[in-house]
């Protein structure tokens, strides 16, 4: 074999390399912009479930922030002796929580399985983490909001009367009722009608309004986070 011979071989050879290697590089190329796009679509779904999460959680603490007001107009009373039955229903619906907690399988996914790195738009990662870290803080929020219901029920301990208040509840016979808990018939005597006892339970039971606001603002910041993020992505996917 002649040298140009040799050198013609070996050019093709080192061309069908290079192409193979531009051609794997190419198609790696096209298969992770696919996986970028299946973990952003993912991901626009869980957050559009987080939304209708958050509105849903939004919408219970506002109603639960209105009972908690009414329950200590109501303690404050002078005439709390004729609101008893009203007194140990809210009592009893106070405890009631409807946590949010948000959808994990695109998140998971994008962290377990190195999908974060397939995500070529910044900003979109800039708004992953704000929503991430958002997140986060509702979740350490309902946790003291659990803290601190447990001193709201010591103090409600004092005043509502266990034998009235336990069987409020009972999702059996109440299913007509929101969270199984139905009012006593006529008004039951409080427990204790102490002005410190009747002053501890109206301040723990502010004290649970303030979680619940606190909770409600963050929520409304994190819907936020996520319509932001959400728009971002279905940008991206256009």
């Amino acid at each position: 074999m002649t040298r140009r011979a040799y050198l013609a071989e070996f050019v093709m050879m080192f061309l069908a390399v290079t192409l193979s290697f531009f051609a794997e590089n190419m198609r790696q190329g096209w298969s992770n912009r696919a996986a970028a796009r299946e973990y952003l679509q993912l991901l626009a779904d869980d957050l559009h479930d987080d939304v209708e999460r958050l509105d849903f959680s939004i919408g219970f603490k506002r109603k639960k922030e209105a009972q908690i007001d009414e329950f200590i107009a109501l303690l404050r009373s002078p005439d709390r002796t004729q609101s008893t039955a009203r007194i140990y229903y809210l009592g009893r619906l106070i405890p009631v929580r409807e946590p949010f907690y948000g959808s994990e399988g695109a998140i998971r996914q994008l962290e377990n399985t190195g999908g974060l790195r397939l995500l070529r738009n910044h900003a979109i990662i800039v708004a992953l983490n704000r929503y991430i870290a958002a997140r986060a803080k509702v979740y350490e929020i309902q946790q003291l909001r659990d803290i601190n219901s447990i001193q709201y029920k010591l103090a409600a301990n004092r005043v509502l009367d266990a034998g009235v208040l336990a069987p409020l509840l009972n999702t059996d016979t109440n299913g007509d009722m929101p969270y199984g808990i139905r009012p006593p018939e006529g008004n039951p005597p409080l427990f204790s009608l102490a002005a410190e006892d009747i002053n501890a339970l109206i301040y723990w039971a502010s004290n649970d309004k303030g979680s619940e606001e606190m909770n409600r603002q963050l929520m409304s910041r994190l819907k936020q986070e996520a319509l932001d993020l959400r728009a971002r992505i279905l940008q991206e996917l256009s």
